[in-house]
């Protein structure tokens, strides 16, 4: 647990820095454009105006893919046309003798500021994909145990600010063993793939969903309390039995069936830990009492 909690603290650590880099990049950029726009002003100074004008729009066309990608590139391309334009008269005149290489060297900087924002885009998508696939389940696409604690945490938070509870269910498919030794592994994975996709379908657009391992699975539904949350937990009971994923013909009154135990925050419980505590109890006391219920820790006791 303490190892949980340290990894959670970590990454929410790495956000946090994530975040404020961010930032920086941004005042940094905004800084940069500001000078830009002071030259241009301030352009027909005395102080060699064309060429600390010239310098700051070769910087920012470079700078900006490197910092915003594609969005960094149309300002590249805007700055590149007022350099080039020079509506101020302050950098390139048309009757300077140097305009044509001028205005080569323009466009060999933008064409490597295309090169850059491609670069940092396919970078960006990337890294979007692995945080997809570091908290996503690989067989049912639904968020893994990995994200469950970290994402309980923020809804338990939000919980408290707005002053509404949390239910959290522990889902278990009875026999699921049985019918994958029966089945084989194939068979059992594609009953583990329905069932995501029910959940998803039945359960509300609110609610969070995630493969807690094996036969098991985790919803945190946000704003409601253990009682609402049984009757939204029996009707994806029932939806469950009417698929009727049945045993071989000498078995046939044997099918798979749901198990669900339920908690809520804070009313019955007042930490992360306790609350998945008493949901598991809630659900290990269905199991003792024949399976295929849902039942609430208030009821246990």
């Amino acid at each position: 647990m303490i190892r949980e909690i340290n990894k959670i603290s970590r990454d929410l650590e790495a956000l946090l820095k994530e975040r404020m880099s961010n930032n920086r990049k941004l005042a940094a950029s905004c800084i940069i454009i500001g000078i830009l726009i002071g030259v241009f002003v301030f352009g027909h100074l005395k102080v060699m105006p064309g060429t600390i004008a010239g310098s700051i729009i070769l910087i920012i066309t470079l700078i900006a893919p490197l910092l915003f990608g594609y969005i960094g590139l149309f300002v590249a391309f805007v700055c590149s046309v007022l350099a080039v334009a020079d509506p101020l008269n302050i950098w390139i005149r048309h009757d300077n003798p140097f305009f044509l290489r001028e205005l080569i060297l323009t466009a060999t900087n933008f064409f490597a500021s295309t090169i850059i924002a491609v670069v940092v885009e396919h970078n960006w998508k990337t890294q979007q994909l692995l945080k997809k696939l570091s908290i996503t389940d690989g067989l049912t696409e639904l968020y893994n145990f990995r994200y469950f604690k970290q994402r309980l945490d923020q809804e338990m938070s939000r919980a408290v600010r707005s002053q509404k509870p949390l239910a959290l269910c522990i889902i278990d498919i009875d026999y699921f063993k049985q019918y994958n030794d029966s089945y084989g592994h194939y068979s059992g994975d594609e009953v583990l793939k329905k069932t995501a996709q029910l959940l998803n379908s039945t359960l509300r657009k609110s609610d969070i969903v995630f493969r807690y391992g094996g036969d098991e699975f985790l919803v945190i539904m946000p704003d409601i309390n253990a009682h609402e949350a049984s009757g939204v937990m029996e009707r994806l009971r029932k939806a469950f039995s009417n698929h009727e994923f049945r045993f071989s013909e000498a078995n046939s009154n044997e099918c798979l069936t749901l198990s669900i135990g339920i908690s809520s925050f804070p009313d019955l419980s007042c930490d992360m830990d306790e609350l998945i505590a008493q949901a598991d109890k809630a659900l290990y006391h269905v199991k003792r009492k024949g399976r295929n219920k849902v039942e609430s820790y208030e009821t246990v006791n």
